[in-house]
């Protein structure tokens, strides 16, 4: 009995020395912050007090004299260090930023020469491991200051097995999530490089206007950064009004073509620069963060040849989605001539893709662009088409699939460069709607920035009404159920700057009005000038309750100055007096806020 209570003992010692052991390592982890602060507060009281003392023995000074002159030194002397040998420290570690990535380069490609070297390099890039987000580390406040270093840790390795690093690593666990936190929220201003390429690679890419509100839908998730919930992000104008903005930028201005209308052209003597996949991605990351941006429309001029550009395209988006949990809007323009699996990578990665036609006819593009063809800008366009076709029928059968393309494909036009009527640019347009089911098609008009016989004068004057004019035409086209014979014909093959397209339709179709518009179906009442969809629906609606007057047709938005000259309703018999339609043109114009409509604005 003695014996197994002798042992019992043991063990009740054993575990009380064990608890201890841990009671007192808990203590000592959770207030090692407190012990460092007090630590440091006993250090600078003895610096505080020892200080004065000395200055005022070695100069017989008093003691408050003396304190000041402590508190000077051992302020100013570092503030003062930090203004003159900051600046000089700050460009050393630029031209070390700079330097560095040429010295890896120079030292791959000497490795590269031996076989053993090659291997070495192959391994490296075989080496998969989780991606540790160098920009940005969320503190999470409901963990111990003292464990957010080993969670910072755990994360860059992504739980595989801890480095012999780690264990010193682990002396400093206050110290790196501090430093990595306000790194992320107070970087270092971009340097004059990146500002450069910036300015030269944003202003080259204001001339592609293929980028507008897109309908693409990508939640947040995971706590990842941004969102496109409900409508595309880009730098326009949404149809409610509202402006929404996009880094809108060039990969690079080299370009291998020679096209004449482009001011990225082979032969156009502009500065040339290019970015880096990772510059481009933290530019990204950096005006998202401080609310500049809502998403990214990225391009490219095309160096080396159409997969080499394409692929890096794909690698910005990529790394976005992927290392960075980025779920904003990105749109990619798409290479002409890239190969389908890049094609098919990047419509994994992006809400939208868009394929420039450029001009509207094959014989346009091969006057002023020589080196490219209609077949090779087609056939991207006919593969995203079918491969969203594919991605809907496999989203029927498997709900979380990943999606291609949510945002469909658009493409652009370039108005003005080439001497296409409007009759051939809209019957263009109609035969992409058609053929390629895409979202959009885009008019550039032609702004002149090189000088060439093929192309109008430098000073002639961006066709600006005229691009108004053939959205308004597209608009019809796709909402309201006009054809293009029907706005354009042999008789009329050029829109009417003056007035809107469905307003001479009207003109030039009197025996088709007025119309009752309670009475008259829908797709009468959108033919209605001054009429739009929600104002057709309205009144559609309305009808139900009682015949509409002028009145509440005024309520529902409708532009009476227009309308008035083709409708019936309660109390209004579409009073024309029998005028032409000379008449009645001059009488809208003469009563309209934009008279005329003839004023040249500024493209930019």
């Amino acid at each position: 009995m003695a014996r197994e209570k002798t042992y019992t003992q043991k063990v009740v010692t054993a575990v009380s020395v064990v608890l201890a052991v841990g009671v007192i390592v808990y203590l000592v982890a959770n207030t090692f912050n407190f012990f460092l602060l007090m630590s440091g507060g006993i250090l600078f009281a003895v610096m505080v007090r020892a200080g004065p003392n000395w200055i005022s023995r070695q100069t017989r000074l008093n003691e408050g004299l003396s304190l000041t002159i402590t508190l000077v030194l051992m302020f100013g002397f570092p503030a003062a260090t930090i203004r003159f040998v900051a600046p000089t420290v700050t460009s050393q570690i630029e031209e070390l930023r700079e330097t560095i990535p040429a010295s890896i380069k120079n030292l791959r490609d000497q490795l590269s020469e031996y076989d053993l070297g090659q291997r070495v390099i192959d391994e490296l890039q075989n080496d998969h491991r989780p991606y540790a987000p160098p920009t940005g580390f969320e503190v999470n406040p409901a963990r111990p200051a003292n464990r957010q270093g080993l969670h910072f840790l755990l994360r860059v390795h992504g739980g595989h097995t801890l480095r012999p690093a780690l264990a010193g690593s682990l002396l400093f666990r206050n110290y790196v999530p501090v430093f990595t936190y306000l790194r992320a929220n107070f970087p270092i201003g971009m340097s004059q490089k990146i500002i450069g390429k910036l300015e030269i690679l944003a202003d080259a890419a204001k001339y592609d206007v293929s980028c507008s509100s897109s309908g693409s839908k990508r939640p947040n998730a995971q706590k990842g950064l941004g969102n496109t919930n409900g409508m595309g992000i880009c730098h326009t104008y949404t149809e409610n009004g509202r402006c929404v903005s996009l880094l809108k930028v060039l990969l690079t201005n080299h370009c291998i073509f020679d096209c004449a209308y482009c001011v990225s052209r082979r032969s156009n003597d502009v500065k040339r620069a290019a970015f880096t996949v990772d510059e481009v991605v933290n530019l990204t990351m950096h005006f998202y963060r401080r609310n500049y941006i809502e998403g990214l429309f990225l391009s490219s001029g095309i160096f080396r040849d159409s997969d080499y550009t394409m692929e890096r395209l794909v690698r910005i988006a990529k790394k976005l989605r992927t290392e960075h949990n980025f779920n904003g809007y990105i749109h990619l323009k798409s290479i002409p001539g890239a190969s389908d699996e890049l094609m098919r990578e990047a419509g994994l990665y992006a809400d939208r893709l868009s394929v420039n036609v450029e001009l509207p006819t094959e014989l346009s593009l091969k006057k002023l662009a020589p080196e490219k063809n209609m077949a090779q800008i087609i056939k991207p366009m006919a593969y995203i088409r079918k491969a969203i076709e594919e991605n809907r029928n496999e989203l029927q059968v498997f709900r979380k699939a990943p999606q291609f393309v949510p945002a469909g494909q658009s493409t652009q036009m370039i108005i003005g460069a080439s001497p296409e009527n409007d009759m051939e640019i809209m019957q263009r347009a109609d035969g992409l709607y058609k053929d390629f089911r895409l979202k959009r098609v885009y008019y550039s008009a032609y702004v002149p920035v090189l000088e060439d016989n093929r192309l109008p004068g430098l000073r002639t004057l961006p066709p600006v009404g005229r691009e108004n004019r053939l959205y308004q035409t597209d608009w019809l086209l796709r909402f309201y159920g006009f054809s293009v014979n029907e706005i354009l014909n042999d008789g009329h093959p050029h829109l009417d700057t003056d007035i809107d397209p469905k307003l001479s339709y009207a003109l030039r179709n009197l025996h088709l009005f007025p119309v009752d518009i309670n009475a008259a179906d829908y797709d009468m009442i959108l033919r209605i000038p001054g009429l739009g969809v929600k104002s057709a629906k309205k009144i559609v609606a309305g009808r139900k309750f009682g015949r509409l007057t002028l009145e509440h047709l005024r309520q529902f938005g409708v532009a009476l100055n227009r309308a008035r000259f083709f409708l019936v309703c309660a109390g209004w018999n579409g009073h024309r007096r029998d005028w032409n339609p000379h008449q009645i043109r001059q009488q809208i114009l003469a009563g309209s806020t934009g008279r005329g409509g003839t004023q040249q604005l500024s493209l930019f």
